[in-house]
């Protein structure tokens, strides 16, 4: 049988569908600072997007692949969190359009205090708006939405095994 290539939306909504019984939003994850996460010697990955059904998708699908992951709603959430674990975390995906803090300045805020953590943004808005944020050698991925969830885990690993030989410039 041929490969058949599904997007993260396509993905999502099949997701929701064997979640639920029916396309839907879920509710708004409101226990993220309460949530307990044990640390093991799986990689630690922060997922931030403003929409609860993504970061629901994209936790379900990078945890099934074996990493650890923590959800943020926003990039305050996300500080918060990053405050708390600090180099603990290993790789950031974050949406670029949340409210109250772009994903670019999350990144350069959490890179300012360790910048060899890779970031992977991802958007709706065309790559070639922004394509100043795909820049491999500083540990920057883009990714326009939406996009195979293949390509993301690759990323993921590729991203992983570098950042144990690099560390990206300030």
């Amino acid at each position: 049988m041929p490969y058949k290539r599904m997007d993260i939306q396509t993905s999502y909504q099949t997701a929701m569908t064997a979640l639920s019984g029916s396309p839907g939003r879920p509710e708004q994850n409101d226990h993220i600072g309460n949530e307990r996460h044990t640390l093991t010697d799986r990689p630690l990955l922060m997922i931030v997007d403003d929409e609860a059904s993504i970061r629901m998708y994209l936790k379900t699908l990078l945890e099934s692949e074996g990493f650890t992951a923590i959800e943020a709603a926003n990039g305050i959430e996300a500080l918060k969190l990053f405050d708390r674990l600090g180099e603990a975390v290993s790789l950031l995906v974050t949406d670029l359009r949340m409210p109250w803090m772009r994903g670019t300045e999350l990144a350069f805020a959490m890179r300012s205090e360790y910048p060899s953590v890779p970031v992977i943004f991802m958007s709706s808005e065309p790559a070639s708006v922004n394509c100043n944020l795909h820049d491999p050698a500083r540990g920057l991925f883009y990714f326009e939405k939406p996009f195979p969830p293949h390509e993301l885990i690759s990323t993921v690993r590729v991203l992983l095994q570098e950042k144990s030989k690099v560390s990206y410039g300030r």
